[in-house]
């Protein structure tokens, strides 16, 4: 992961090998066996709801490898516990991430670079007013620029706006919501 800015320009032209290294999701759910995608289009984003374990995340990552595939995309994959904790991360550090996050950019990254964000586990946080917000403002502004976020999640988006609030109400309708599993 590059230490020094880099423009989103810069993440579509990597090499195909680097934008699916940098998608960076465990390894657990990157599997090609799998044959379940969706249709993903650029700038859509959809909300994968189901029960714990039935393959929301594994759904998710196989769908975005092959839209990094088919088209010059950027992506990353990110749980909403893992999101807040750099947040929080970011307070010691001047608005940068430490090394241990392996970019000091990466929140911003996320907030408005990767072409594709992967959130994952979205309500599965510890529910705090931070995270509330943290996670709120993610998918607002993710939403606002145009850019495209797959969450996955136990709770269907009437569940996720009484939790976020109303701000999330408006890109959350914009979402297609996609039941896995039930």
């Amino acid at each position: 992961m590059p230490t020094t800015w880099q423009s989103a320009k810069w993440w579509k032209n990597r090499p195909l090998e680097d934008r699916e290294y940098f998608i960076k999701a465990p390894k657990r759910y990157v599997d090609d066996s799998h044959d379940e995608t969706f249709s993903f289009e650029e700038g859509g984003n959809f909300l994968i709801v189901g029960r714990p374990n039935t393959g929301k995340t594994t759904l998710a990552v196989k769908t975005v490898r092959e839209a990094v595939r088919t088209h010059k995309l950027s992506a990353r994959f990110v749980s909403a516990d893992e999101y807040v904790e750099m947040i929080k991360d970011t307070f010691d550090n001047s608005g940068d991430l430490p090394e241990m996050w392996s970019s000091p950019h990466l929140v911003k990254y996320i907030k408005g670079v990767f072409d594709i964000v992967i959130l994952d586990g979205l309500g599965q946080e510890r529910l705090t007013d931070f995270a509330k917000h943290e996670l709120g403002s993610l998918i607002r502004r993710r939403y606002e620029m145009g850019l495209s976020t797959i969450i996955t999640s136990d709770v269907p988006s009437m569940d996720i706006i009484a939790r976020y609030g109303q701000r999330v109400a408006a890109p959350l309708s914009d979402y297609t919501e996609v039941y896995h599993g039930r």
